[in-house]
């Protein structure tokens, strides 16, 4: 039985021992947004930012003067939370709109940063 186990032993890390250089590089594997996101960013250029957008309590407070939001889409999943709430309020910006979140008595409205803008779009 010993001798068996040295055997599967021996297998399982012969199996697993594999040089570096033959592992894929992620980038090249990689496929759809996360393969744009990973090539885009070899040239500096974030596709997804995932900071927070922070404001002043004066910011968004009117249809007129509301809290931008960059996107490069038409539309963009947006969530909200006042100050150190543990909540978070989900809603959808789409281009063109002002969006009211009356929870917080505030405005916001997508900033439209797409170089392709009227080209047309798939998803």
């Amino acid at each position: 039985m010993l001798s068996l186990a040295k055997t599967v032993v021996k297998r399982s890390t012969r199996s697993f021992s594999t040089l570096e250089k033959d592992l894929p590089n992620i980038i090249e594997q990689a496929v759809g947004r996360q393969g744009a996101e990973l090539k885009l960013a070899e040239e500096g250029i974030e596709l997804f930012s995932r900071d927070p957008i922070f404001t002043e309590e004066s910011q968004g407070n009117s249809k007129e003067n509301p809290i931008l939001v960059p996107s490069f889409n038409s539309h963009r999943a947006i969530g909200i939370s006042h100050n150190d709430s543990p909540y978070i309020k989900w809603f959808n910006l789409h281009e063109g709109k002002v969006f009211y979140v009356p929870d917080y008595d505030k405005y916001f409205k997508l900033d439209n940063r797409n170089p392709n803008k009227g080209a047309a779009h798939h998803h």
